[in-house]
């Protein structure tokens, strides 16, 4: 057995001794113009990723992607190769095995999600994780010639090289993840990890990114990074060796992605494209046989043709991703523009909530707090659903009763008081405000209305009121803040609450749409355009009616809880 191991040992030990010996030139610097390049995009690219616009990423991700596919896409095309010499030239089975478009999709899908997480990563790894992107470069290639060397005597010349950058992908890999476990695993042992802290103020570099998609998933992605790293410190605490062990599996999901790109910057131009071309018959199986063959392998080669379909599927992918990629910004975007909180703010705060509960001991008081929130939401949105149903309808017919007075004020407005009333400034605008609300508002009767909306707003507050009583647990027993933050979001919510159906002409000074609208000052004096900016002015105070209501709603049935954390901070600082 130490015979085998020492002929295994002399083996390794001549090949590299051998490989400085067989170094050329010329094939360095082939290798050298590929992998410089890449390196330096896929710094970048981590670099960059930050700040970069959503329409920059799906190139991006498609060079990743593409690089990576035809690095593995080589050894499927070895792997074929090898299959065809036991198919009869014509069969079914042989011309299928000739063509790998759905492995070159998959590839390519993998690849893709791969380059996202590349991106999505990159921006929170160390400088040593970057230092050994750039020592790979040349580690990566004088492993190949190692293993070249030691596959030389084991493998026939058109399945070498496969077996070559097989070996020394795994070799790099390792490599690179056991210098960065070594040189890691002590920071975390040594780490003060306030897990509390952190969970509540978490690393997001793409918080403010201009790729709104990218920014609501680094939510998760921080949520993640820091259970992880907590979950590390831990494990440290206990054992070396186990938090050694994890080092190195985290080391392994990083490198993976970034080594698999070097096995690309090994292909030659004939091999690259002989991944888009149909595999030869059986008798051109030795299309990569060396010496006297290669003047009959380079013609053969140039017979086979291009199959276009790999093309049409790197543009059909191409297309998606980037239709995808916009796609989800949209809708991230308008996610953003109409809701306080995403699903992705949701998802964190409750896991926050959650974690923080079993850290701190609490999860029982976590839980029965979770309950009052959720029963009270419940509430509001009955209350709110009902609002639509009765007060709605009232606000409506009330708007709808004043559109039909608008020549009553018009004939205020353009005979000699509202025409004096126009040159007179705010005195001026007084007088129009009180013409308005009494020619067009004044008729029409708003008891109604008037009860209703004071009826909704105080079974709202009312409602609010006994949330805080019951989350305060009756008083007794209130976390510092808690109480005078209930008293003020009441204040709040009974000033949001107010009745005002015209607020347009309550504010002070007077916007120049109002304004026109009431004295068509500097604007056509036509009739039917006077009356559609006064009709325009009472639609804007219906919208702003409704609009004060949803503000009024968000402040009694919002997110409860994350009122209580907000409030408190900020009296604990006056």
């Amino acid at each position: 057995m130490f015979a085998i191991f020492d002929d295994k040992l002399d083996t390794v030990s001549h090949a590299i001794r051998g490989v400085f010996a067989d170094l050329h030139g010329k094939d360095v610097l082939r290798y050298l113009a590929k992998a410089l390049p890449l390196a330096l995009f896929l710094t970048l690219a981590g670099a960059c990723a930050t700040s970069l616009p959503w329409f920059a990423f799906p190139p991006i991700l498609l060079i990743y992607a593409l690089v990576a596919t035809m690095g593995a896409l080589y050894y499927v095309m070895i792997r074929r190769v090898h299959k065809q010499d036991m198919f009869s030239e014509g069969g079914e089975l042989s011309k299928y095995n000739r063509k790998w478009l759905i492995w070159f999709i998959a590839l390519f899908v993998f690849s893709l999600f791969s380059a996202f997480f590349f991106v999505l990563g990159a921006p929170r790894w160390d400088g040593l994780i970057w230092v050994l992107i750039w020592a790979a470069v040349p580690l990566y290639y004088l492993a190949f010639h190692v293993a070249d060397r030691i596959a030389k005597k084991e493998f026939r010349s058109q399945y070498r090289k496969a077996k070559a950058m097989k070996w020394s992908s795994g070799l790099v890999l390792f490599v690179l993840c056991l210098v960065y476990a070594v040189l890691s695993v002590q920071s975390s042992v040594d780490a003060q990890f306030d897990a509390l802290d952190v969970l509540r103020h978490p690393y997001m570099p793409f918080a403010d990114a201009p790729s709104e998609f990218l920014s609501e998933v680094d939510k998760l992605s921080a949520l993640m990074n820091n259970l992880t790293n907590y979950g590390l410190v831990q494990i440290a605490k206990t054992s070396f060796f186990a938090a050694f062990a994890v080092k190195f599996a985290l080391a392994l999901s990083v490198f993976l992605g970034v080594v698999s790109q070097f096995a690309f910057c090994l292909l030659s131009w004939q091999e690259m494209k002989g991944e888009f071309r149909l595999l030869p018959v059986r008798e051109d199986v030795d299309v990569f046989a060396e010496g006297k063959t290669r003047l009959r392998t380079e013609e053969r080669q140039g017979e086979r043709p291009y199959l276009l379909r790999y093309f049409v599927a790197i543009g059909l992918l191409s297309v998606a991703s980037f239709f995808a990629f916009w796609l989800l910004e949209d809708t991230t975007s308008k996610a953003r523009e109409t809701d306080e909180y995403t699903a992705a703010d949701a998802f964190v705060k409750e896991s926050t909530d959650n974690i923080v509960a079993v850290l701190e001991g609490a999860i029982e008081e976590h839980k029965e707090e979770r309950d009052i929130n959720e029963r009270y939401r419940q509430k509001f949105s009955e209350l709110i659903e009902n609002r639509k149903q009765t007060l709605d309808p009232l606000i409506n017919e009330y708007y709808n009763q004043c559109l039909l007075h608008v020549d009553s004020y018009l004939g205020w407005s353009e005979g000699i008081f509202g025409g004096v009333a126009g040159y007179l400034g705010g005195f001026g605008e007084g007088r129009a405000v009180e013409n308005f609300k009494a020619k067009i508002a004044g008729p029409v009767d708003k008891a109604e209305l008037e009860r209703a909306y004071e009826d909704y707003v105080d079974t709202m507050i009312q409602t609010m009121s006994e949330y805080w009583i019951e989350i305060n647990d009756g008083g007794s027993d209130s976390p510092m803040g808690v109480s005078s933050a209930g008293e003020y979001m009441k204040e709040l919510a009974r000033e949001k609450g107010r009745p005002d159906f015209w607020r347009p002409l309550d504010k002070s000074p007077m916007d120049e749409s109002t304004r026109k609208a009431l004295l068509g000052a500097g604007g056509d004096t036509n009739e039917e355009t006077r009356k559609d900016e006064v009709s325009a002015l009472i639609e804007r105070a219906r919208s702003d009616t409704f609009a004060s209501l949803e503000e009024f709603e968000s402040i009694c049935s919002g997110d409860m809880s994350g009122q209580i954390a907000g409030l408190s901070d900020n009296m604990a600082g006056k």
